[in-house]
């Protein structure tokens, strides 16, 4: 199977629940993509997508754009709201158990938002946020900056 984009393709793929392909490209798009490599639909930002997007639990698809959007898609590919930052979104995101969100920009911040898109808090570093964040088992968040440091953030 192979399914041409109209751009190069930077970012991972995520599937969703079932069995949904979802990949960013660099012609803006978000692409779901059926198993057999068929086009479902797909999702139009204005730059490029270099953010892996991740898929909740629920289905919805979450992924940054370099337009400096957060975008929240229903599995069917209909917007469900954004968020803005002041910087680039290349960082892939993270969703822990209670389906908040998490992701960092090139404005020097890690960013935590609930599953409806409400701004929970943000961290700010000493470096662009192109590291895309994980969680540990004791729910702490581990990511890296350009500023050379590893951070470790606990539960707030």
């Amino acid at each position: 199977m192979a399914f041409k984009t109209k751009g190069q393709i930077t970012s991972s793929p995520a599937i969703g629940p079932d069995g949904t392909i979802y990949q960013g490209c660099n012609d803006g798009r978000l692409y779901a993509l059926n198993p057999d490599g068929t086009q479902k639909w797909y999702f139009q930002t204005k730059k490029w997508i270099d953010s892996s997007p991740a898929v909740s639990k629920d289905g919805n698809v979450y992924f940054g754009s370099n337009d400096g959007s957060l975008y929240a898609l229903s599995s069917g590919g209909i917007l469900r709201w954004t968020f803005r930052t002041n910087g680039v979104i290349t960082s892939s995101l993270a969703i822990d158990s209670d389906g908040n969100i998490f992701f960092g920009s090139w404005d020097k911040k890690l960013y935590a938002l609930s599953s409806d898109g409400t701004f929970l808090w943000s961290f700010t570093t000493g470096g662009i946020v192109k590291s895309s964040p994980t969680i540990g088992p004791d729910r702490t968040l581990y990511f890296g900056a350009t500023d050379g440091n590893l951070y470790a953030i606990g539960e707030k």
